[in-house]
């Protein structure tokens, strides 16, 4: 049965997406390809044709027709040169793979390998609003270093989603190295200490592993140091930054909540979290750290005593 949304045979030809992708990346070989590369024209489409058209699946279709992933995002992408509006694209690309059930990992895993760690380390900050390498490495500049981006609820979703499909992607050894880095025992630095104390308290080999991490923490670089410290405490902020938006949503008047469709966009970030967080649990070499985590930081209690989980379960 073909989709509503699958465009036709002379749709797609006469489609503008068709014709770029037809000068840029889909007709020419590799050495045309990397000469023709403009990082303005990735910009320009995820603006013009994403964005704008409130990320409209017939588009998102249409480029990964084109092999818009393979061809030209990813081949050319690069951690610390790259924009916001390249990293979403391929993030965005990556979950039509998934929804289409396709091969998604195959291009990372062929070429531009090295860059796989970058990209998952700006999706990460990208989804506490955090700049991305490109944006925090301003050297030689008078201007200050951003501490923070602002996205829409729409694209902290998408990034979300991605993240979703990485954890469902613990059997692709490039995806599971970068999952490992956020999901095992070292995550429990967020954890507090006095149940740190504990859970390491009742497992003595963990204990013993976790004192051989502090001393190889104790010879890291500063830089080294800082970077490992928000791999280990990313769940924690983003735990937290899902309360704080649920408790806001408890609130009569927000000026980021002031109408529907803002609100339809914050519920449905806080399904995909949540779905993230079930698939977090549902997988055993996540959910052995993981779960402490999520106990440490009382997210069930504070969405049992939220307005939104009271007025669902009186309506039942």
């Amino acid at each position: 049965m073909v989709s509503r949304n699958a465009p036709t045979v002379e749709q797609i030809n006469q489609d503008t997406i068709t014709q770029i992708a037809l000068k840029y990346w889909s007709k020419q070989d590799d050495e045309s390809q990397l000469e023709n590369y403009d990082p303005n024209l990735i910009d320009d489409i995820y603006s013009n044709e994403l964005v704008k058209t409130g990320f409209n699946l017939r588009r998102i279709m249409l480029l990964e027709f084109s092999q818009y992933l393979e061809n030209y995002l990813w081949r050319n992408y690069r951690s610390e040169t790259s924009s916001i509006a390249h990293v979403m694209s391929i993030a965005i690309m990556v979950n039509e793979k998934f929804r289409e059930r396709v091969a998604a990992w195959d291009c990372f895993k062929r070429e531009n390998t090295d860059e796989f760690a970058g990209l998952f380390e700006n999706v990460l900050r990208l989804c506490l609003n955090r700049p991305v390498l490109s944006l925090n490495e301003q050297m030689e500049t008078n201007e200050p270093k951003k501490s923070h981006v602002k996205l829409t609820f729409r694209e902290r979703t998408i990034l979300i989603k991605f993240l979703d499909n990485c954890v469902n992607s613990l059997e692709v050894d490039l995806v599971r190295q970068q999952v490992q880095k956020i999901c095992s025992l070292p995550m429990w630095t967020a954890l507090s200490a006095n149940r740190r104390d504990y859970e390491l308290k009742r497992a003595p080999k963990l204990r013993k592993i976790w004192r051989a991490i502090e001393k190889s923490d104790a010879k890291l670089t500063v830089v080294a140091r800082e970077k490992v410290t928000f791999e280990r405490t990313f769940f924690k902020q983003l735990i937290q930054d899902f309360i704080q938006l649920l408790c806001s949503l408890d609130e009569k008047e927000s000026g980021e909540l002031s109408d529907d469709k803002s609100k339809r966009q914050v519920l449905r970030y806080l399904e995909r979290f949540l779905e993230l967080l079930i698939d977090l649990e549902a997988l055993l070499p996540t959910r052995r750290f993981f779960n402490t985590l999520l106990e440490d930081c009382n997210l069930l209690i504070y969405c049992h005593l939220s307005s939104m989980y009271k007025t669902v379960h009186k309506s039942r």
